[in-house]
């Protein structure tokens, strides 16, 4: 790698300050002094010496505090090192204010960290947003990508209970973005919309492509300012062109309107669970998606009041409206196992196998070890039978096979799956069963494409057969 001069004394400043530079990672340590700080890292990050740099927080539930907005003029990558226990934290620091965390004008990915709005002493930032992407550097179409992280306590006021602004994250108009990716990250305790992509329709076309998988968001403001937890405002404008939206296993909890979607055509929304959401809120939506091409199906609602699904847009008088798939809307509850205390792990385990690829509604992260993802175990015969084990059907299968066995007699047994290199991945059963042919049906929607192995032991008897889950 080459490095000139100021690169030179620059790196030579952090790592004799405290900050261990390795290539093009930058690892910073909570409490540094400053210019060994978070801070001091950004600010070489954007002065362009080395390209693709990545700041890497090292400390284990460390906290790393901003005194000023902070921009991302370069490609850039935040994230939680390896191996930590405990998420880094970035919050403002007592007597700060950061209306910003991040202005974002170029690729960008968080990944492992906590967006904290709240301070230390426990008073709220005035914080506008934790991360907005704005724009600046002409034809520039951005990759922003979100992964593993936290962004909580945001309110613009102070006000958190009538506060109507204060948007984890969004994009202004003018915004480039190729796509935006936001996953297994967690939205809570935020005035307004968490997710607000502003008229994305603009010419040119702003966003191509937005993916919201396995997110939760929970407390937010029900104010009828708040119009969806993830909302797209559109143009007037049918002949620009659209981007392609997929909301995909996502868990709404004690929010306002789970979702606004404003004439996107071909909008993709499934898998998800909507509870305790105050339907009253932002005109009696509990999601409101447009138009023709747009699809909403595999949705738990659960303890919802005054209101239901839009499928027309307003915005686009006169226009088809999407589809609503009314066979795959439930009313169960999901039991959540403490949700007044941020755990929703779901327990009823009617809700593992009702998405649409077979497998959990909801954001994925909640799901109970505990509960198999037996569909059905069956008897066929109860006519006494040699023992055997019969190769699963069908084979390769995705995500859901059978496997029959029978038992010559009644004994205890149990049926396992391994993996390729032994690790127990599933009990089918075990226990006692009289003699006869038994089918179980499995689901695997939470494994990985791969080879495995089914073993059934009754006794002295043991018999293994392969099986391949391709997705």
């Amino acid at each position: 790698m080459k490095v000139d001069k100021l690169t030179f004394v620059t790196v030579l400043i952090f790592l004799c300050a405290g900050i261990s530079f390795s290539q093009r990672v930058i690892q910073v340590e909570a409490g540094a002094a400053p210019g060994a700080d978070l801070t001091a890292a950004l600010k070489y990050a954007n002065s362009g010496a080395v390209p693709d740099i990545i700041i890497e927080l090292v400390t284990d539930g460390g906290t790393y505090y901003l005194n000023e907005s902070d921009s991302v003029d370069v490609p850039l990558t935040v994230r939680a090192a390896e191996g930590l226990t405990e998420m880094p934290v970035i919050k403002a620091a007592d007597g700060d204010t950061v209306r910003n965390f991040f202005t974002v004008y170029n690729d960008f990915t968080l990944q492992g960290i906590v967006l904290d709005g709240k301070r230390d002493d426990g008073t709220y930032n005035l914080t506008r947003t934790q991360l907005s992407v704005e724009p600046k550097h002409a034809n520039l179409r951005v990759n922003v990508l979100v992964t593993d992280c936290v962004l909580k306590n945001v309110t613009d006021s102070g006000d958190l209970e009538n506060d109507t602004k204060g948007n984890p994250v969004q994009s202004v108009t003018g915004a480039l973005i190729k796509l935006i990716k936001i996953e297994n990250t967690t939205f809570l305790n935020f005035a307004d919309e968490p997710i607000l992509m502003q008229k994305v329709q603009d010419t040119p076309a702003s966003v191509d492509s937005i993916v919201i998988q396995n997110c939760t968001f929970y407390n937010s403001n029900n104010s009828s300012k708040n119009q969806g937890q993830f909302t797209i405002k559109s143009d007037d404008d049918l002949g620009t062109a659209d981007p392609g939206i997929l909301l995909e296993n996502l868990t709404f909890y004690n929010c306002g309107t789970a979702f606004a979607i404003r004439n996107c055509p071909g909008t993709t929304v499934r898998n998800i669970i909507i509870a305790n959401i105050n339907g009253d809120a932002a005109g009696g939506t509990i999601g409101s998606i447009g138009n023709q091409g747009s699809m909403i199906s595999h949705v738990d609602t659960f303890s919802v009041s005054g209101g239901s699904f839009s499928l027309t847009d307003f915005n686009a008088p006169g226009s088809v409206p999407a589809e609503l798939d009314s066979a795959t809307v439930y009313n169960l509850d999901p039991m959540f196992a403490d949700p007044a205390n941020g755990d929703f792990t779901v327990k009823n385990p009617e809700l593992y196998t009702l998405a649409h690829d077979g497998g959990l509604l909801g954001d994925r992260r909640w799901a109970d070890p505990g509960i198999s993802a037996i569909i059905d175990h069956s008897v066929i015969s109860g006519i006494p039978a040699a023992f055997s084990l019969s190769q699963n059907y069908p084979n390769p299968f995705n995500p859901v096979t059978t496997i029959r066995y029978t038992l010559e007699k009644s004994s205890d047994i149990s049926l396992k799956v391994y993996s390729i290199s032994g690790k127990l991945v599933e009990t089918l059963y075990s226990g006692s069963k009289p003699a006869g042919e038994y089918s179980i049906t499995w689901n695997a929607s939470d494994l990985a494409s791969g080879v495995y192995f089914y073993k059934l032991i009754s006794g002295t008897n043991v018999l293994t057969r392969k099986m391949i889950l391709i997705k």
